[in-house]
């Protein structure tokens, strides 16, 4: 009974994460998702643009590392820099920025073109 109730207060407690509302987005394309906030840390995962972040603690040298959870659930660590803020009542205001900084770009490669324009869609 014990492993019962243990058991669904975690699923809801994993639930409760998974329902938060984005505060950050990848801003760049390619984003390493490290285990540690470090740039030496393993990848856990490649980030594309626009990935919708839960920020869940700064950290690493000068707070300059984001830990945030993605929106299956996997946790890790990207570099504050490539990532802006986001909020509900922002969001187009921040997609809009993100695709006027890249648009101008020059020498990105075909994959980085597809995910701006998946982004604009």
């Amino acid at each position: 009974m014990r492993i019962l109730v243990a058991g669904l207060i975690v699923t809801a407690g994993t639930a409760f994460a998974f329902a938060q509302e984005p505060t950050r987005i990848t801003s760049v394309s390619n984003v390493r998702l490290r285990a540690t906030p470090s740039e030496h840390a393993d990848v856990v995962a490649h980030l594309p643009l626009g990935t919708d972040l839960v920020q869940l603690e700064t950290g690493g040298d000068g707070a300059s590392w984001t830990r945030v959870r993605l929106p299956g659930g996997q946790d890790g660590w990207v570099p504050t820099r490539l990532t802006r803020s986001l909020s509900r009542s922002r969001r187009h205001e921040v997609l809009e920025s993100i695709i006027e900084d890249r648009l101008p770009r020059k020498g990105d490669g075909f994959a980085a073109r597809a995910e701006l324009s998946a982004l604009a869609e």
